[in-house]
């Protein structure tokens, strides 16, 4: 089935969890994307296709769109989301570059694209700034150059996942894990 836009009338909802609910499909009702007071999004493991949306509420912690259908760009208003500690958009078909704006979320820990072969160019080094980031996916992707400045002394970093192994690695790092 598909997700009503009559869920977006529900007030005081502080999070969406339709999760890995696998007959899931369509798009997500643009009406979710204001609630006012959500802090957790979580619609990864269904059949919603779509972009991932440009405009969400302000206190979002955590946005998870994995293993779905979707398409286009990471949108550089994500970076404007100071509460956001976790986006997760593994296994999509997103295209572009990583918006260097997701260097302005100081809090981020959790960052999850890889498995999107159409991410291209280089990771952004702005992602510095995120001395929080502990775990990081972005194998199987296209990006390439170093991410070695994730790995300072001491690196928050505890998981990180690249193509930086094999004979000739698209992303140097000397912390990642893969």
């Amino acid at each position: 089935g598909t997700l009503p836009s009559s869920l977006a009338d529900l007030t005081g909802v502080r999070a969406l969890h339709f999760t890995h609910n696998f007959g899931l499909h369509g798009t997500v009702p643009p009406a979710l994307y204001s609630l006012p007071d959500v802090v957790a999004m979580s619609f990864g493991g269904n059949l919603f296709s779509g972009t991932v949306p440009s405009s969400l509420p302000p206190p979002l912690e955590l946005l998870t769109f994995d293993n779905a259908l979707m398409t286009g760009t990471i949108p550089d208003s994500l970076g404007d989301l100071e509460e956001l500690w976790a986006l997760n958009l593994i296994g999509n078909d997103l295209t572009g570059t990583v918006p260097a704006s997701l260097g302005r979320n100081g809090k981020m820990r959790w960052l999850g694209l890889g498995q999107n072969p159409g991410l291209t160019g280089t990771f952004p080094d702005t992602m510095a700034g995120t001395e929080n980031l502990e775990i990081l996916h972005i194998g199987k992707t296209n990006l390439t150059g170093s991410i070695d400045f994730l790995c300072e002394d001491p690196p928050a970093l505890s998981y990180g996942l690249a193509d930086c192994g094999g004979p000739t690695p698209m992303v140097k790092c000397r912390c990642c894990m893969y």
